[in-house]
């Protein structure tokens, strides 16, 4: 009895020397987002940040921001040098299954307007890797944010964020006339003229005096109607944002492909869909359409007039 009575206080004492775990949500300011570290682009279009974190010293997150300057791809890579800190348990049938996942470091990639293009945690494929790579293509100029955080309350961790942003080259040739519609078949008309000459046909007067002269002139042909304007054109929606007046589009055919302001378009496929091109570049074109983000970004395809 005495010896089941020393064995259970040693238990209770160990339990209550055991790691403290933080009970705050991490973060020293309510707004961290707001002042992020911005990594300046070379002359290589690269840039880097190393940095570590915390999570019971409040620094559970790092906030970075890269701008870019025209469309262009950006490549993102994360790469842990050093992390500690209890992943939970997985799931298993029973206690043989059980086995710990790897401490996750995780991973999200912003627009401008603060939707998630893209992350990688926990539930992501490539969760507990050290070094984790996401590619983001045909991106519209303007600033992106990279936000990078611990998801457990006893993690802390050591890491370097690399970025490569590559433009995209523009298209030297012209796409005319592939994307202009045909002409109409034009009338013939030789080097030289071979109108012929009409006779002028001079009538007799009657017999009892009064006359009149006729001359026979033919028409000319009519004019060949103009030639219509260009077909309907197919394109990828590149980028999804929220808008005061519904969701803006963002599409990769621009002036290059015969679009320009104030052509009309629907999304394919959903209600709400129609739009009016605007701010046309040589390879992109926006617009807004009244419906939501997730019904636009289950079509991904429009199609202009």
């Amino acid at each position: 009895m005495l010896r089941l009575c020393l064995m259970s206080g040693v238990i209770a004492l160990l339990a209550a020397c055991g790691p403290k775990i933080p009970t705050h949500n991490g973060y020293k300011t309510k707004s961290p987002w707001k002042d992020p570290k911005v990594i300046v682009l070379d002359d290589q279009n690269s840039g880097h940040v190393e940095s570590s974190l915390n999570y019971a010293a409040y620094k559970r997150a790092k906030w970075m921001a890269v701008d870019l300057p025209e469309d262009g791809d950006l490549e993102v890579k994360l790469d842990i040098t050093d992390i500690t800190g209890v992943a939970p348990p997985s799931e298993g049938d029973d206690e043989d299954d059980f086995e710990d996942p790897a401490i996750d470091l995780a991973l999200e990639i912003l627009d401008s307007n603060w939707n998630v293009i893209t992350k990688s945690d926990a539930s992501d494929d490539d969760a507990g890797a050290e070094k984790k790579t996401r590619s983001l293509l045909a991106l519209s100029p303007g600033r992106y944010y990279i936000h990078v955080y611990l998801e457990g309350r006893q993690d802390a961790a050591e890491f370097e964020v690399s970025v490569k942003f590559t433009p995209v080259p523009k298209d030297p040739t012209s796409t005319f006339p592939s994307e202009v519609a045909f002409l109409p078949n034009l009338p013939i008309v030789p080097l030289h003229d071979d109108t012929p000459v009409v006779a002028k046909v001079e009538k007799k007067p009657p017999r009892h005096g009064g006359g009149h002269k006729t001359t026979n002139t033919k028409k000319p042909p009519p004019d060949p109607e103009p030639p219509s304007g260009t077909g309907p054109v197919s394109a990828n929606i590149i980028n999804v944002s929220v808008s005061g007046g519904g969701t803006q589009i963002t599409i990769n055919r621009g002036t290059d492909a015969g679009l320009a302001d104030g052509r009309r378009g629907a999304v394919v496929g959903i209600k709400n869909g129609g739009f009016t091109l605007k701010n046309c570049t040589a390879r992109t074109c926006k617009a807004e359409v009244k419906a939501t983000v997730d019904e636009v970004n289950r079509s991904g395809k429009v199609s202009v007039k």
